[in-house]
Order: structure tokens, then sequence, then C-alpha cells
């Protein structure tokens, strides 16, 4: 997980910086693209899922669908949300749902993505099992927000109570204009009593 972390960090104040200063990442897809490309370069021998269909009907999760999911072959060892709207503000009470959700689901619990590569319809990929394969979570899954928005967006101001209980790395940055872009990062985890 830390390696995972420290990488990520990495990606956004560097990477993604200079990508967004180039005007390459404009869109939350840009992004999702720029993060899978970046994960991937860091990280062969991961497997880095776009958007899977995850099956946590259990946790009031069911059917959630996070923007990037790292795992090796046995274990889910990061969970994604993006939210990116350089130019407006934005509502990410859904994507903290789903990463606070997931402090719910213990190791043990076998998670199923689901995978079909000729179709997009999720009633299929449930009732194919073949097509579906089963992990557990890791220890250690870091939940990670990234939240990009244009100035005085209440995103860089998470409240504690908002966040997952631990391993949760916010990643945040706004831009106030186009020769201006601020970007920053926070980590909490209360094994640690840190934030």
């Amino acid at each position: 997980m830390e390696k995972i972390k420290k990488s990520l960090i990495q990606i956004w104040d560097n990477e993604i910086r200079d990508a967004l200063g180039r005007g390459e990442v404009i869109l939350e897809q840009q992004l999702r693209a720029e993060i899978y490309h970046q994960l991937r370069l860091k990280f062969s021998k991961f497997k880095i899922w776009i958007t899977p269909t995850l099956y946590l009907k259990k946790y009031d999760l069911d059917r959630i669908k996070p923007d990037l999911v790292v795992s090796n072959e046995k274990e889910i060892l990061a969970i994604i949300q993006l939210n990116f709207k350089p130019w407006d503000f934005l509502n990410y009470k859904e994507d903290l749902r789903i990463l606070t959700g997931m402090d719910k689901v213990g190791k043990s619990k076998r998670i199923k993505l689901g995978m079909i590569p000729f179709s997009s319809i999720w009633q299929e990929q449930k009732n194919k099992d073949e097509n579906n394969l089963n992990f557990t979570m890791a220890d250690d899954l870091l939940k990670v927000l990234v939240t990009g928005s244009r100035a005085g967006c209440h995103s860089l101001e998470l409240k504690k109570d908002e966040k997952p209980s631990q391993n949760f790395l916010h990643l945040f940055g706004y831009i106030e204009n186009e020769t201006s872009l601020f970007f920053g990062n926070s980590f909490y985890d209360k094994s640690i009593s840190r934030e």
C-alpha cells in the first residue's frame, strides 16, 4: 500500500500537474486515462481495472463501479475515485460514500470484479461466473479520492467524519487561472493518529 500511495502522490504532483499545465487533461475521462497510464508504467505486475463492477450488496454498495481499482493476482490493493471539474465546484458525496463503505468490507469477503469483453450489460456479467474474478481486500486497502476543481471549492476541506477511517489518501488541486495551479495531498490513518 505504501508503494502505491507514494507513486500516486508522485504521479499527481508531477505527471498530472504537467499534463494539466499543457492543457492535456481538462476532463475527468482524460484524468482517469492519464492516471491509468502512469500506474501501468510504474506497476507492470499489477492489474489496473477501469470502472469494474464490484458486487457488495451486503455492505450497501451493490453494483458500485469505482473509477480505478488496483489489484495483484489475489487481492484488491487500492480503490480510486475521481471527481474532476477544474472549471466548477464539486459534489463528491457519492465518491466518499463508496470509499467509506469499503471500511466495512473485511479481508475474508470474496469480491467479484465483473468484466465481460463483449458486453457492458450488468445482468449478463452477474450471471456468467466464469467471467467474474474473485479477490479479497488487502488488509491495508488504500482508498483514494482525487478531486480537481476551481479555486474556492470545499473539496480541499474534507471533514474528519466524511473520510474513510483508515488508509485514505486525498489528492486535490484547484485552478485559479491558466497560469496558476495548486496541488496538494493528505493521508489519514486512524491507526497512526495523523491527519
